[in-house]
């Protein structure tokens, strides 16, 4: 619900009709962990290098995401 609510946003659409693809990645690094928290690891894992592919910043919670998968396996 909460990915919905941050992709439907009014600013968040105007943000993007300027070139600005931030908020798809926000959208795909939240249904990553959407994904994850309901463990289903390999569909999150691709949408999680989709998300990297946009944009590299995403990178960064690649440690949390690890530590999340290896505390749970």
């Amino acid at each position: 619900m909460v990915d919905l609510i941050a992709l439907l946003n009014p600013l968040t659409i105007v943000l993007s009709t300027r070139g600005s693809s931030d908020i798809i990645v926000l959208f795909l690094v939240l249904v990553t962990l959407r994904l994850l928290v309901s463990e289903r690891i390999l569909l999150g894992g691709l949408v999680y290098g989709l998300s990297v592919h946009f944009k590299i910043y995403p990178i960064i919670y690649s440690v949390p995401i690890c530590l999340f998968i290896g505390r749970k396996y």
